[in-house]
């Protein structure tokens, strides 16, 4: 039983940044603080955690890309798909989103588009806003146009299928991106967010002036703060750091600030 601070890896990307704040991936791992200095995650929890959460700041165009299902990703030898979600920290002027494809657009429509390269015309647009929330299911197509800053919450994948990167020369994956595609499947923005439940996990908003006792719904629960100064459990934590606590009967959140809290949704 314990709440565990952690450290993130910061990995540049040709359109930004994405820091790794909690991954036990093999891929890229986080670090947990403990009373013997920073430690690799995965010497503490000795399985993969089926969340992984990353603080991402967007320069520049992503490429519009689609992630798989779990059954798409385990026909292509992965362990589970990629479902996603955004909560919006940060936007500026030329801040949009691409998700989800306009109505009537179907298959042929699709195809099309990527042999001519206008895959953009087919996407709905939107202006995001500090405070969105963004649900991202697996088989939804997106992207970021400008400056944005963000806290993803995903399944534990690194898997994306690139169909258009603006001509960058970096590899695209249209056959795979074709095959895991799936037009019923639709993103939503949520304005005003309070909380949100998927498949994979449960994510919740709350603000204290003061202090708030949380009870554990499952054996680990993930905390970001937005802004403002917590100590949590008598351990202090500040704008932008975040925490792992893993069998705590309940968290009390001490002082003034908003923050996030993440539970995994086990099957």
């Amino acid at each position: 039983m314990a709440i565990y601070k952690l450290h993130g890896y910061l990995k540049k990307t040709l359109w930004g940044s994405e820091n790794w704040l909690l991954s036990s991936n093999p891929s890229i791992t986080s670090s947990i603080e403990t009373e013997n200095g920073l430690v690799n995650i995965n010497t503490v929890f000795h399985e993969e955690l089926p969340v992984l959460i990353k603080l991402i700041e967007v320069t520049d165009k992503l490429s519009i890309q689609v992630h798989p299902n779990d059954s798409t990703a385990k026909s292509h030898g992965y362990l589970n798909g990629k479902t996603e979600s955004w909560f919006i920290l940060e936007n500026q002027a030329d801040s949009e989103i691409l998700l989800n494809f306009k109505p009537l657009t179907d298959n042929q429509h699709i195809v099309n588009s990527l042999n001519n390269g206008t895959i953009e015309r087919l996407c709905g647009r939107y202006i995001p806003s500090k405070n969105n929330f963004i649900h991202i299911p697996s088989g939804t197509i997106h992207s970021i146009l400008g400056n944005l800053k963000l806290l993803e919450i995903q399944q534990n994948s690194d898997i994306t299928y690139r169909l258009y990167d603006w001509n960058r020369g970096r590899n695209l994956d249209i056959e795979k991106g074709l095959e895991s595609i799936d037009i019923s499947q639709k993103g939503i923005i949520i304005d005003s967010f309070e909380s949100f439940e998927s498949d994979y996990y449960t994510v919740k908003k709350y603000s204290t002036t003061d202090n708030i006792i949380l009870k554990h719904h499952s054996e680990f629960m993930y905390f970001f703060i937005i802004d403002g100064e917590l100590k949590i459990n008598d351990k202090l934590f500040i704008t932008n750091e975040s925490g792992l606590s893993c069998q705590e009967s309940s968290l009390n959140f001490k002082g003034v600030g908003t923050f996030l809290i993440v539970e995994f949704n086990y099957e």
